[in-house]
């Protein structure tokens, strides 16, 4: 291979980077492969860069820093700036996906210095737009605006079209953020112009999606949810279905609060799939509670705790993998640390290296101790053994006789002493106001900032007005910040005098990193648990309502036996068994005869009471656990006989019609009798597949209908008389 097609191929790698990072890192791979001595040293610079590029986009932080160091090594060695600044780019990148702000922000400036000198319009024009993004996230929307408008600038200059869409593109959601709806409105429109015409379907997306936020916003509901399917067709026609999913969510959110049901549920549970699809458990959580969410107000219930369920473990495994990547993160940044320090190194003097190589590999056992203490703590999600082990650990490497943490309440302001320990006794203090002076926990909180007092007796006055009664000269605090969130501070203290060195500090800056990552899923945790508990005590409530609903929906409140309903449900399974094992059961209709007439002359309500004696009297002639009565409606009643024969089902029926009899319940006004008497009706036969509820229903009535014409008082059974 000789040099211009390594440079052609190189070249390619970079065209494709964007679309294709796999392709485009085996690519410049290969090209290093087949790179030799007698190469052109550029060749290296672009192969490591590309390499280094491709390795970031594809989250592999760690190969990317490697690269990304000999890039540093061989650019320094040819004394090329524009890939010294190049190298800084790339630390940049890994830091800011690492929400690490204040690094990224420091290597992005030194890149742009390097880049403007070497006058890299390129690469001036993304380290623009990338600092813009630290501004925006920061909240600090002038310098954000004032980098993005630079960033076109430099642009238009190389007439680098994509990232100048992308730029009108963060410039209008800038606005939006400000509520200036019109200058967003028009940013957006010349970001759309520029995705057109460039064909970049991803960029189409996200304009689209912003402009559909901006009518929701302005409550034109209709036309944003026409916004979103139209964004959804356009990233359809890319491989992006991450983008897909976040389109989908924020439709399924206009759904919910709009309560537009019509075509959620498969919405919903296509997003799952595409999630789960692509692996990303946070998502497939977020939607299953959406559509749980989605289940409870359609009086779902136990879907609704189903999808819950289902979300909750996905929430789970999505937060034991942040707390995995957070740790690689730390441990990433420490490796660039080494690194610097390393190429620091390299610059030094002989009498002078040996001396820092010693520094140096102190610095790595401490990293390294950091690492797996770090892996420790953060192995649990119980903050009371967060707190403990952090301390324990600490104990381990250093001299402590006092030792706490400190959370801040941003909704009171005050500082909350969550764990302390004097000289292994845990202790309690009160909260107290953070703008309270005399504190040096509100000091590093308030600054970001830590602090390292050799002898606080004497040094007290830099950081409180007064000093309290205590013997207390050693301290370290360090804030606890996550992410851009200032947690609180920690602290360890020592009665001796110069018993802590940067050492330490660096080994409390470096534990409060996984700490915060630590403590943080915990309350995440701790909060989900809740929320579970909280969901399963609705669900219980709503159980044995729902219940005692159900049990009352079937059963005859006059009576309190079964009602027609809980017949048919009993019936079809009577049928259905007894079918299958081709095993005889029995159907009786049993009617009070004369009732109207008992109705007209004595009343309802004596009636009723008339009703729910005859039903007790029925209740106990059974004799098996399996027979079964029902109220059928007015004056009729219903026995399902399971298992039994012709014989044994007259005999049953007689029984019931003799202990009605027996008990001469007085009817003045019946002209057969002076009291209660009752016409039986009842079918006993093999059902077979064709046997229904219905039709055997009928059979019973048909023989109820020829007692009542013997006279009533009467029983047939089969068409068959029974004395």
């Amino acid at each position: 291979m000789n040099a211009l097609m390594k440079e052609k191929q190189l070249n390619e790698s970079y065209e494709i980077l964007w679309k294709s990072p796999k392709d485009s890192l085996a690519i410049s791979k290969n090209v290093l492969k087949n790179l030799t001595k007698e190469d052109n040293p550029l060749l290296f610079l672009k192969s490591y860069f590309h390499i280094s590029r491709a390795l970031w986009l594809l989250g592999d932080f760690t190969d990317a820093l490697m690269y990304a160091n000999h890039l540093l090594k061989q650019a320094k060695k040819s004394n090329n700036d524009e890939y010294i600044g190049k190298f800084h780019y790339i630390t940049g990148n890994i830091y800011l996906y690492m929400d690490n702000f204040h690094a990224a922000l420091e290597n992005y400036l030194k890149a742009l210095k390097y880049a403007t000198k070497a006058e890299d319009f390129e690469t001036q024009s993304s380290l623009l737009n990338n600092i813009g993004e630290i501004y925006n996230k920061l909240e600090d929307y002038e310098k954000s605006k004032a980098y993005y408008q630079d960033s076109i600038v430099i642009g238009e200059k190389i007439d680098n079209m994509q990232g100048i869409g992308i730029c009108y593109l963060n410039l209008a959601e800038l606005a939006f953020k400000q509520k200036n709806t019109e200058e967003a409105q028009s940013l957006l429109n010349r970001a759309l112009k520029i995705h057109y015409d460039t064909n970049d379907h991803i960029g189409i997306a996200y304009a689209v999606s912003l402009q559909s936020e901006i009518l929701y916003e302005a409550n034109d509901t209709k036309e944003a949810i026409e916004l979103l399917k139209e964004a959804k067709v356009v990233l359809s026609e890319t491989e992006d279905k991450y983008n897909l999913v976040l389109v989908n969510k924020k439709l399924l959110d206009i759904y919910l609060a709009t309560e537009e049901f019509d075509d959620f549920e498969d919405l919903a549970l296509t997003s799952i799939n595409i999630a789960r699809e692509i692996e990303s458990n946070e998502l497939v959580s977020t939607i299953s509670i959406m559509l749980s969410e989605y289940y409870e107000k359609n009086d779902l219930i136990h879907k609704a705790l189903e999808l819950y369920k289902y979300g909750f473990n996905f929430k789970i495994q999505a937060q034991n993998e942040s707390i995995q990547q957070k740790q690689r993160n730390v441990e990433i940044q420490f490796r660039i640390s080494e690194a610097e320090h390393e190429n620091e190194l390299i610059t030094q003097y002989n009498d002078v290296l040996t001396s820092k190589n010693e520094e140096l590999n102190s610095l790595y056992n401490n990293i390294n101790i950091i690492s797996i203490i770090g892996k420790q703590i953060t192995s649990t999600l119980k903050s009371n053994e967060i707190y403990m082990k952090t301390y324990e650990y600490l104990l381990e490497l250093t001299s402590i006789d006092y030792f706490g943490i400190v959370f801040l309440d941003q909704k009171t302001k005050k500082i909350i002493p969550e764990f302390f320990v004097d000289k292994g006794k845990i202790i309690k203090k009160k909260p107290f106001l953070i703008k309270e002076k005399n504190s040096l926990a509100s000091h590093s909180i308030i600054n970001n900032k830590s602090i390292l007092v050799d002898d606080f007796q004497t040094e007290y006055h830099h950081y409180k007005n007064h000093i309290d009664d205590i013997n207390i000269h050693s301290v370290i605090y360090v804030p606890i910040v996550h992410g851009t969130e200032i947690l609180g501070a920690m602290t360890i203290q020592s009665e001796q005098i110069g018993v802590y060195s940067t050492n330490e500090l660096h080994l409390m800056e470096a534990l409060s990193s996984y700490f915060a990552i630590a403590i943080k899923n915990a309350k995440i945790s701790e909060s989900l648990q809740k929320e579970v508990l909280k969901r399963k005590n609705i669900q219980t409530s709503l159980e044995k309502l729902n219940s005692k609903y159900l049990s009352l929906s079937r059963i005859d409140s006059l009576t309190n036996i079964p009602n027609r309903r809980r017949l048919q449900e009993f019936l079809e399974d009577v049928i259905h068994i007894h079918t299958r094992k081709q095993i005889p059961f029995a159907v009786l209709i049993i009617d009070i005869d004369h009732f109207k007439e008992y109705n007209d002359n004595y009343g309802h309500i004596k009636g009723d009471r008339t009703i729910k004696k005859v039903s007790k009297l029925l209740k106990n002639s059974i004799q098996r656990d399996s027979d079964f009565i029902s109220r059928y409606g007015g004056d009729e009643f219903v026995v399902v006989l399971p298992d039994i024969t012709i014989e044994g089902c007259k005999i049953i029926a007689s029984r019931f019609a003799e202990n009605i009899r027996k008990n001469k319940i007085n009817h003045g006004y019946s002209p057969i009798k002076s009291h209660i008497t009752v016409s039986i009706g009842g079918y006993c036969n093999v059902p077979n597949a064709e046997s229904t509820m219905d039709s055997i229903l009928q059979e019973a009535d048909r023989f109820l209908y020829q007692a009542k014409a013997l006279g009533r008082d009467s029983i047939i059974i089969n068409e068959e008389k029974v004395l």
